[in-house]
């Protein structure tokens, strides 16, 4: 192939479709010689049709040599990957050349800059725009962070800067942080990106002089590799300082009085336990769904299998109990609606810490409530309910079982929910002397477990029907037990009177008369009241239909009914 272009023609030809004040800003920012911008244009006169060479779809180094008549030192310099262009990422190799020998290794422009040297708007993925504060309250390290921006921008120094707690709190903050600059944001999920689309983000973002938002991440080499490349306000929100910028800020948790406020700017009028950034609050007022609802919907998205995530539809008033366990349950719910107050508002942080959460056992046989309360405990909290799936989370992989409890309690132990481990025995069981190999891995994942329950901020309630098989360790790290005893005759007659009442036909059933024949706990009775009604049909419920569901239930025991 002859030379038949240089980089004069090529620009001539791209003139009409090419957006000048992109073209010139882009040559000024990275300060583009005049080879490097002949590597530019090439993939995008080829693409346009501006220019054509027989058998060439794609723009090649060999190409830009033989129109620069550059010799191999030169084009090396110009396609190395640590280069100018493939740094900053205006370039792209593509991947299924990338056997190819350096010369004939097609490339071509990310799309995201195709699209501004032709006048459109870029289209980027896996970002979620953060947009300023629309009002005037203010957290109080707002004005230390904006402060740090500032200087920044002044000096022309790149600011990577952890924010260390809660992310809503993180988002908060920097909701104001941008209404005092004038500033855009993108956030984005690392976990979601690959290092290529992050390089592109952070490009774009320079470009639109925009901040980033930086969530999941892990200590990486390539993102410290981009950031000092492409990066100039990005900011981390982690749960713990990962090293990753050059300082961390430790969030301070919102005043309960601001919480307030802010909840009802957004028609949200109840006294919040926990924070929410405005832009989730934003879009909760303008939908008809719950708060519950939606953070229901938000932590199933990170659920991942492992837990059934749902909206509390039980209330502590449809606990049936004896008088003491209610009131070890109005305790706790007093002591997680106080926990901002105690903690935040009178200072005992400090005196509170590591263990800021909250971690309870509720102890009793099969079907005296366990669950239900936790759900009761839920819904009085406006909290979604967590059910962590055992069969899920245990694995006979080394090492996969405590993968899957990081994700529990870096993912879903938080302020926003209230997690469940039903049948605790089973994970914070006793340890045992390690006679084998997985005798020592077990050991190592309750050794991890204990840390956990040190170090979260949420409430955690494990439930057991065998309270001597847990670890000691475990016990000493609750705050509070609550024991569920089997129904005494006052308890269950309740429960038949409840549930019967649920029947719209029962004919001659007497609560009293079976809660002092038969010791049912209160699942079973609704299983009874359940299969009578289904054995009844239209009829409604009588005696025969008791005694058939009774017989039913005992069966499943293994037992026949016996009266009491």
């Amino acid at each position: 192939m002859g030379v038949f272009f240089d980089y004069d023609q090529i620009f001539e030809n791209l003139r009409e479709g090419l957006d000048q004040d992109f073209w010139d800003f882009l040559v000024d920012s990275f300060s583009l010689s005049r080879e490097e911008r002949l590597v530019l244009l090439l993939p995008l006169a080829l693409e346009s049709g501006k220019l054509s060479l027989a058998g060439a779809p794609w723009a090649t180094p060999r190409m830009v040599a033989q129109l620069a008549d550059l010799s191999y030192p030169q084009l090396r310099s110009l396609f190395h990957p640590r280069g100018k262009l493939s740094l900053f990422r205006l370039i792209r190799p593509l991947e299924a050349f990338e056997e190819q020998p350096l010369l004939d290794r097609p490339y071509t422009l990310p799309e995201a800059l195709l699209d501004r040297l032709t006048g459109l708007p870029p289209v980027l993925s896996q970002i979620r725009e953060i947009k300023p504060a629309p009002d005037d309250l203010l957290l109080p390290q707002t004005a230390e962070v904006v402060s740090l921006v500032r200087e920044a921008k002044e000096s022309g120094r790149p600011l990577f800067l952890e924010l260390v707690g809660p992310e809503e709190t993180g988002r908060l903050l920097l909701e104001e942080v941008l209404a005092q600059l004038g500033l855009g944001a993108w956030e984005v999920s690392l976990e979601a990106v690959s290092p290529d689309e992050l390089g592109e983000i952070l490009r774009e973002a320079l470009f639109e002089g925009r901040v980033v938002i930086l969530t999941k991440a892990k200590q990486e080499e390539k993102i410290q590799e981009l950031l000092s490349a492409l990066g100039f306000l990005v900011f981390f929100l982690v749960p713990q300082p990962l090293g990753l910028a050059s300082r961390s800020l430790f969030l301070k948790p919102p005043s309960k009085g601001y919480l307030k406020a802010l909840f009802k700017l957004f028609g949200q009028d109840l006294s919040p336990l926990f924070p929410l950034s405005r832009g989730e609050l934003a879009s909760l007022s303008q939908g008809s769904r719950s708060l519950t609802l939606r953070l229901s919907e938000k932590i199933k998205e990170k659920a991942r299998g492992l837990a059934l995530v749902r909206e509390p539809k039980r209330t502590l008033a449809d606990l049936v109990l004896p008088e003491e366990t209610k009131k070890w349950l109005r305790v706790l719910l007093a002591r997680l609606q106080r926990r901002h107050q105690v903690l935040e508002d009178w200072g005992l942080r400090q005196l509170a810490y590591p263990r800021l959460g909250t971690n309870v056992l509720f102890s009793g046989p099969p079907g005296t409530g366990k669950t239900l309360a936790a759900e009761a405990l839920a819904g009085a909290l406006g909290l979604p309910l967590v059910l962590v799936d055992l069969a899920a989370v245990t694995s006979k992989w080394v090492g996969e079982t405590e993968k899957n409890l990081r994700h529990i309690f870096e993912e879903l132990v938080c302020p926003e929910t209230v997690v469940v481990f039903d049948e605790a025995e089973a994970l914070f069981g006793r340890r045992t002397e390690a006679r084998q190999a997985q005798d020592r891995y077990a050991n190592l994942e309750t050794s991890y477990l204990l840390q956990r329950m040190d170090d979260h901020q949420g409430l955690v309630i494990l439930t057991t029907n065998y309270e001597p098989a847990l670890d000691e360790a475990f016990l000493r790290r609750l705050d509070l037990v609550v024991r569920f005893p089997f129904p005494g005759e006052e308890e269950r007659e309740e429960l038949w009177r409840r549930f019967l009442a649920e029947i719209p036909l029962t004919r001659g059933v007497s609560a009293g008369e079976w809660a002092q024949k038969h010791a049912l706990s209160g699942a079973q009775i609704r299983n009874v009241v359940l299969n009578a009604a289904y054995l009844a049909g239209e009829k409604g419920v009588g005696r025969k239909e008791i005694e058939e569901a009774l017989c039913l239930e005992f069966a499943k025991m293994g037992a026949m009914p016996k009266e009491k």
